[in-house]
């Protein structure tokens, strides 16, 4: 069973990021929050990333560890480009109904990643 981990008081805050800072090299986005299983999701993202861009899919999996991978969850290559200009692709949801995951792009800017 997991072990939930929490945070405690510190003697600082000044590590945190303000509201104001999205603290993210670009922000991207998807033609739908509600993607359907075998679908096409397009994911697009802002021109001001630093190449190369990588996105990549992670899926908790299953408590049953149904789906392949270190307790169940697994990641995968979504899209990967050398060449600055791109702006998103569309990605064919290789997942089975109700199965969650999470999309993160990374690039080699000051922050190395986008945001949503």
């Amino acid at each position: 069973m997991p072990y939930p981990i929490a945070t405690s008081p510190g003697t600082s805050s000044s590590c945190l990021i303000p509201p104001s800072n999205p603290y993210v090299d670009f922000f991207f986005d998807f033609s739908t929050f509600t993607p359907s299983q075998c679908s096409p999701l397009s994911i697009t993202w802002e021109s001001n990333y630093t190449a190369p861009l990588r996105a990549i899919a992670l899926s908790p999996g299953s408590s049953s560890g149904s789906v392949s991978g270190t307790n169940g969850g697994r990641v995968w290559e979504l899209y990967e480009t050398d060449s600055q200009g791109t702006s998103g692709f569309d990605w064919k949801v290789d997942l089975k109904v109700g199965e969650e995951f999470a999309v993160v792009i990374l690039d080699n800017g000051p922050l190395g990643n986008g945001g949503r």
